[in-house]
């Protein structure tokens, strides 16, 4: 498969176009990057114009020293590619992207879909499987230690906090698993990336584009708090809570995620 670049702000931003259509957006998780979608490239590529890219400081794109926001490196790469409207899907962090995009250019966006996504200025009370398992984590990269720090995460946004990693499928557990290393590995740039003012929790009622909610009901209560919490602020939404999957559903359960997605989007 043939990546390509683009200059985007500054920065040589890694992307994939492929399908013919009416353009589909795909932003990836914090944990992972363009290649997590390989297993909805097939059947969104049927119907859609499916774009997706690595968000600065994540897989091939890099993030240098300046400030930035990655909402407005979207809008930049979009305009590069000359498209003027398109479906956004995003997940978890790539989800937060989805949704500040959505509000700061809604003529942009025709459907939303949010997995799991990020709430800025989010009311979730503290969950404490993740503080301890972020505390682990943040002590294993202190200590030099990317295959643990990889291993913590896995336990954390795979598996989820009701789940033993024998309970999950293997080989989607290594996959992930392969993601989220060379993640640790790529580490934090230099870049100062700043959230969408005023934060996207104190604006829901502001997304008007028809947006789908998907989550895993295994994922961290903190993600549950927060999909209920978005459910109730955007006024045209639809949810769906998918079972046996944890905080990576397009991974894990790929045709029923694929199938719920492209109903929605296929939906007159």
């Amino acid at each position: 498969m043939s990546y390509k670049f683009a200059d985007v702000n500054g920065v040589r931003m890694h992307y994939d176009v492929q399908g013919e259509g009416f353009p589909l957006v795909l932003i990836h998780a914090g944990i992972a990057n363009l290649t997590m979608w390989e297993k909805q490239m097939p059947a969104f590529t049927k119907h859609f114009r499916v774009i997706r890219n690595d968000v600065r400081g994540f897989g091939e794109t890099p993030d240098p020293a300046g400030k930035y926001t990655d909402y407005d490196d979207l809008k930049t790469l979009l305009d590069f590619l000359e498209i003027k409207c398109a479906h956004v899907l995003g997940i978890s962090n790539g989800g937060r992207i989805a949704m500040e995009f959505a509000l700061t250019f809604p003529e942009m966006v025709d459907k939303l879909v949010l997995v799991a996504p990020g709430l800025p200025g989010n009311s979730a009370p503290e969950d404490k499987f993740d503080e301890e398992m972020s505390a682990k984590y943040e002590a294993a990269i202190k200590s030099g230690n990317n295959e643990l720090a990889a291993e913590i995460n896995a336990q954390l946004w795979v598996d989820g906090p009701g789940r033993s990693p024998e309970q999950v499928d293997k080989g989607f557990r290594e996959w992930a698993l392969q993601l989220i290393r060379h993640t640790v590995d790529v580490g934090i740039g230099e870049g100062e990336g700043a959230y969408a003012q005023p934060l996207a929790a104190k604006r829901l009622r502001g997304l008007e584009a028809p947006t789908l909610l998907i989550l895993g009901e295994e994922d961290l209560q903190a993600m549950h708090a927060i999909a209920d919490e978005i459910e109730h602020g955007i006024k045209n939404i639809k949810r769906v809570d998918m079972p046996g999957t944890a905080h990576l559903p397009p991974m894990e359960k790929p045709e029923a995620f694929n199938r719920i997605v492209l109903d929605f989007l296929l939906e007159q």
